[in-house]
């Protein structure tokens, strides 16, 4: 019971805070509905939770 608890915490948080933009593109940061001067190459990306990548 304690393991599935630790994976579904490890999910939550990778899936909220590891953005991956992928070979060939480029991440544009949207955070509380204002888009940010930032560009996100392609990689892995720790990201604010409340921030989106489009």
């Amino acid at each position: 019971m304690a393991l599935v608890s630790i994976l579904q915490l490890v999910h939550v948080i990778r899936s909220r805070f590891l953005i991956v933009v992928p070979a060939g593109n480029v991440g544009v940061v949207e955070e509380l509905g204002e888009v940010k001067e930032e560009v996100l190459k392609p990689g892995i990306h720790f990201m604010n939770p409340v921030a989106d990548v489009v």
